[in-house]
């Protein structure tokens, strides 16, 4: 059984829960075969002559690469990435997939794709938003297994594309299409919650995967984390 976690965690944004939030993803990934797909993770500073990113800096010390492995595209643009898509694991076994598996078949630090333990691929994203969002979802390939992530779209009716979203990942069942974002006005009052975070599943797979929840109580970021089980 392998157990994973998807969250947008908002650390480019509003840092005030850094610690909390690491310390949530710590003890996740101590649970058996844990994986964590982050987003927003910040990893060099544009506004401090691109050093690393403190932030950065200190979920190294957290999960340091010899307890930890880390999967980024941190390549891209040679290293001048302020935001970034990374996976962490305890799992040795984690290979990097090719780019053709990756959108627009180019590996961007918004994105990361692995195979675990030569047993299932996996694709994290960060899709861009406004009137870049809707391009950026149709380059979704299906050739991972999984693929989760902060797509910034889905099918609800405040989405513009949500009849063009219906269209993506034919190949792919989607087994959360549940409120995972919160939005505030600027006046801190909450005026919905969005469906914008989602976990895609080959059909053939669909059946090995349990216990999706959206943990909603957890209010670290204004994502809420997701967790699912995979059993293969």
């Amino acid at each position: 059984m392998y157990n994973i976690l998807n969250w947008n965690t908002a650390l480019t944004e509003d840092n005030r829960y850094l610690d909390k939030i690491a310390e949530y993803i710590r003890v996740y990934l101590n649970t058996e075969n844990a994986i964590a797909i982050l987003q927003q993770i910040p990893y060099k500073d544009p506004c401090n002559n691109w050093e690393y990113h403190y932030v950065y800096n200190r979920l190294k010390k957290v999960f340091p690469e010899n307890e930890y492995t880390w999967k980024m595209n941190n390549f891209f643009n040679n290293g001048y990435i302020f935001m970034q898509t990374v996976l962490i694991t305890k799992i040795k076994m984690i290979k990097e997939c090719g780019s053709s598996i990756y959108p627009n078949t180019e590996a961007t630090n918004r994105e990361i794709a692995v195979y675990v333990d030569d047993k299932f691929s996996i694709l994290g994203i960060h899709a861009r938003n406004g009137k870049d969002n809707l391009a950026y979802i149709q380059q979704i390939k299906g050739g991972a297994d999984i693929i989760v992530g902060d797509f910034n779209a889905g099918d609800y009716a405040e989405y513009p594309y949500c009849k063009e979203y219906r269209k993506i990942l034919d190949s792919h069942v989607c087994i959360c299409n549940i409120p995972t974002k919160e939005i505030y006005s600027s006046s801190g009052i909450l005026l919905r919650k969005s469906c914008i975070d989602h976990i895609y599943i080959k059909r053939n797979m669909v059946d090995k995967c349990e216990n999706m929840i959206v943990h909603n109580k957890v209010k670290f970021s204004d994502h809420y984390p997701i967790t699912f089980c995979l059993y293969i």
